[in-house]
């Protein structure tokens, strides 16, 4: 009677389906199955209570890539982000710079809303009004000698948040280059109708620690001269120098906090900015672009996702002679090079490439294999990639 009182509540559309389901759940239930057997052997159930035992001292953590959890000690993990702070992309502060920043970022705001070059709705878009501090943490790469961590700023509701979304949508039409890919379908299609047995041999190309060491002043300087010599990418109720202004406002003002203690970001953006996202885009593809049409032996087709980049090439010392030549181009970004393996096979954006040019799935060692039920509660899109 409880469950007829609330269904029918829900209308005659729902009333019928939703007490079936929920009757066909009550009738399965035993009141006689064992509810004391365990479910774990006693290993895992003997691992699990050692753990516990020991949980004010570890760090349980998900791995860069894979799906699968870390564990380290809390000091293996603070010398971890440490080495990275040291590495001379962040400079140590004094005090928690929140308050200062969140107060120049109005005044910004509040001087370019009375010079009329924003309106009053991205004055009010551009700002958090009670923020906190970007936070940085560590995914460790367990696919990398050594295991050293990813460095992830959480951003949301931090003094910048607001105004780096605003550019980054601002910016997005500049990143639809003819070299990036949309996902593995895109590139597995691209790659087929590529191939030419001129040029069998194929690597892939990637750029070390991307968005820490990219030139963000470079990549703002790119974006500034594409939107001056296309004015119909711009908002209409934007300039290029105004969008100039606040993508420097960003840079100068790149912040974050670990352990207690706060640092500027000197060099890059923090990853889990969105700004940074596109930014690292339009350097890529501009270095990208600038190779394969002053290369006197360019590659026969190209294309990149985010850092990595997949070229077909006549053999091995050409795929070499072009990375010393994009390499020659840029003091900030480092590409590497991936050779196919001793097998003939290659990986790239989790398709592996035979020797005779078939695909499959690719998954990496460290990958843990789990796969999210298609009925599950998610996008198309989302579900379609996997």
């Amino acid at each position: 009677s409880l469950i007829q009182n609330v269904t029918k509540q829900l209308g005659d559309g729902m009333e019928s389906s939703v007490t079936h389901q929920v009757t066909s759940v009550l009738s399965d239930y035993d009141p006689q199955r064992d509810t004391t057997r365990d479910n774990l052997t006693k290993q895992q159930r003997s691992a699990l209570t050692s753990l516990k035992k020991l949980k004010s001292e570890l760090r349980f953590l998900p791995a860069d890539k894979g799906n699968a959890t870390v564990v380290l000690t809390n000091q293996q993990y603070i010398d971890k982000v440490n080495d990275h702070l040291s590495s001379g992309s962040y400079t140590l502060l004094s005090s928690d710079p929140t308050a200062s920043i969140t107060n120049k970022l109005h005044n910004v705001l509040k001087k370019l809303l009375k010079e009329k070059k924003i309106d009053a709705s991205l004055f009010k878009q551009m700002r958090n009004l009670h923020p906190r501090w970007p936070q940085l943490y560590g995914q460790p790469k367990i696919h990398k000698p050594g295991t050293p961590i990813r460095p992830v700023v959480s951003f949301y509701n931090t003094p910048l948040e607001a105004l780096h979304k605003t550019l980054s949508h601002i910016l997005k039409p500049l990143t639809q280059n003819h070299l990036r890919l949309k996902d593995s379908l895109d590139f597995r299609s691209r790659f087929l109708a590529s191939l030419n047995p001129s040029y069998p041999y194929h690597s892939s190309l990637d750029v070390q620690s991307l968005y820490t060491s990219c030139d963000m002043r470079l990549a703002t300087k790119s974006a500034i001269s594409s939107f001056e010599q296309n004015p119909s990418l711009l908002p209409s109720n934007l300039s290029s120098s105004t969008i100039r202004t606040l993508i420097s406002f960003c840079l100068d003002n790149s912040y974050l906090q670990f352990n207690g203690s706060f640092y500027s970001q000197d060099v890059g953006g923090p990853m889990g900015s969105p700004l940074t996202v596109q930014l690292a885009e339009i350097r890529v593809a501009e270095v990208e672009d600038l190779a394969l049409s002053t290369s006197p032996d360019p590659p026969n087709s190209y294309c990149h996702f985010v850092d990595d980049g997949l070229g077909s090439f006549r053999d091995r010392q050409h795929a070499d002679s072009f990375l010393n030549f994009i390499n020659s181009l840029t003091d900030d970004l480092t590409f590497t090079l991936e050779h196919p393996s001793p097998d003939g096979t290659i990986p790239f954006l989790d398709v592996l490439i035979h020797p005779d040019k078939s695909t499959l799935v690719y998954r990496k060692p460290t990958h843990t294999s789990p796969v999210t039920p298609y009925h599950s509660c998610m996008t198309t899109s989302s579900k379609d990639s996997v």
